[in-house]
């Protein structure tokens, strides 16, 4: 119990810090302390949460095993593995993305971990019932097939900071 107040404060504090983010209503708020623990922070709060959530935003530090659990919670698991999640709204810009060893995804052999400040090969691939994005306000990249297949993908908020599209990033974004 005193982990979901100390979660709850944490996020009325970061949304009154940036009131202009505060006009969505979002299902749920986490805030990552620590890269790797999003998935147990999520079913601290609701053991249902991964599979019920339409909107969340994400705060703090973000890597491979978190982005992981967020395909799944957007519909997907690997590559084309439909799952139950149906996250629709996604907000991570007051996210970091730390690079890191944990594997988000593996296609055709290859396996995909994060880099710091870059939205990655395939992080959202396929993720069909993603239709709200807002990304991390400090990425610099959104790189190859980043967002491919997101077929229900209707609004993106890029940072200004990015300087580089990878090749396909929004291939069949059909939306």
């Amino acid at each position: 119990m005193r982990n979901k107040v100390k979660w709850i404060l944490a996020a009325v504090i970061a949304l009154a810090m940036e009131p202009s983010r505060v006009l969505a209503q979002y299902d749920l708020y986490v805030e990552v302390l620590q890269p790797g623990t999003l998935e147990q922070l999520v079913y601290d709060i609701s053991e249902t949460a991964k599979d019920d959530v339409k909107s969340m935003q994400v705060l703090g530090l973000i890597n491979g095993k978190d982005m992981m659990f967020l395909r799944e919670m957007c519909g997907v698991k690997g590559i084309d593995t439909p799952t139950q999640g149906q996250l629709a709204t996604l907000d991570l810009s007051r996210t970091t993305i730390v690079g890191g060893d944990d594997v988000y995804i593996t296609v055709n052999g290859t396996k995909y971990t994060t880099h710091d400040n870059a939205f990655g090969p395939f992080f959202l691939y396929g993720c069909k019932n993603l239709e709200n994005l807002i990304l991390p306000d400090q990425i610099v990249s959104i790189d190859t097939m980043a967002l491919a297949n997101c077929q229900s993908l209707k609004n993106i908020e890029i940072p200004e900071l990015v300087e580089k599209i990878g090749y396909g990033a929004f291939v069949a974004c059909n939306s």
